[in-house]
């Protein structure tokens, strides 16, 4: 019963996956271009190692009508794709965690991970050989965890940089996106990274129900992204593109009309966008420029969606 509910489970998070990339791409608005696409790269990279852990983990069956499960080259294949997987899900992580408070991953951040990665990589593949030669079943296993453990332990590294970095930002809403966004991930990784010691303690053997605790958290992590996205990314709240092409309104000048309908101060949207306060103020003035109009009032009317209205005029 537990070995097919953690399956329903597994299924439910790749969909939550695959339904978080494509919401999120339909509603950030945001044009930071950078923070997008490791974001995306994040989500699809993880929910891609579930789909091969679903594999590795229910393809090793007997077949029908045979004794014999699938040959152990197989599932060797599939543990030497999880292998960069792992890293470049790691990458796509890290680099987010770097983006978002507002810096653009360095040069040397690209070669210091290449640095780690490879000789890493390598040595996995070899200890893993290793292991698979002498049939060494618990050694394995063993390798493996420690590949888990040292992938999630760089993806909590990351979460606490980001947290620390938050703080550097001026208080407000941005800093509190960022330090919710880390935060929420780290507790999710400290339980993932809990449940992992927690197997390797018992030589490497997780009971069928710590199995399903680990794949609802794969759910809870495909979830997270979504519901700050809902909570902190500017949706769109804005009347439709013709309105603001007919004004000459510049990508940038767009952020900035959405962030103030949504009854954003300067400060809050300067913290937002992060770009100083007297950038804010120059974008203001172009945009009251090109519409004529004379105050924030006046622009959240002109461009603010309109609400529906019920039967008898009243809303």
């Amino acid at each position: 019963m537990v070995e097919q509910l953690t399956l329903l489970v597994l299924v439910v998070a790749v969909a939550t996956g695959l339904v978080t990339a494509t919401v999120s791409a339909l509603l950030v608005h945001s044009r930071r271009i950078a923070f997008f696409r490791y974001f995306l790269a994040n989500i699809l990279l993880f929910n891609l190692l579930v789909l091969t852990g679903l594999v590795f983990r229910y393809a090793d069956l007997p077949q029908r009508g045979q004794e014999t499960s699938l040959e152990p080259t197989f599932l060797l294949v599939l543990l030497a794709v999880m292998a960069p997987l792992k890293l470049a899900w790691l990458y796509a992580f890290a680099a987010m965690c770097l983006v978002l408070p507002g810096e653009d991953p360095p040069t040397r951040f690209h070669r210091r991970f290449l640095t780690v990665a490879v000789p890493f990589l390598l040595a996995w593949v070899v200890l893993l050989f290793v292991g698979t030669v002498f049939d060494g079943p618990a050694f394995v296993q063993d390798v493996l965890i420690g590949m888990e453990m040292a992938v999630i332990g760089g993806a909590a590294a990351s979460c606490v940089y980001l947290i620390v970095r938050a703080a550097a930002s001026p208080a407000g809403s941005r800093r509190a996106s960022l330090r919710i966004f880390g935060g929420l991930h780290l507790a999710v990784f400290a339980v993932m990274l809990a449940s992992l010691g927690l197997g390797w303690l018992r030589g490497g053997v997780q009971t069928s129900h710590q199995v399903l605790f680990n794949s609802i958290f794969l759910v809870v992590y495909n979830v997270l992204p979504l519901a700050w996205i809902f909570r902190f990314q500017p949706l769109g709240r804005i009347a439709d593109a013709g309105t603001l092409d007919r004004y000459g309104i510049t990508t940038r000048e767009r952020e900035i009309i959405e962030l103030i309908c949504a009854g954003k101060t300067n400060r809050e949207i300067a913290d937002e966008l992060c770009i100083s306060e007297a950038t804010v103020k120059d974008h203001n003035y172009n945009v009251f420029r090109k519409t004529g109009v004379r105050n924030r009032v006046e622009l959240a009317s002109l461009f603010r969606e309109p609400r529906p209205v019920k039967r008898g005029g009243v809303e």
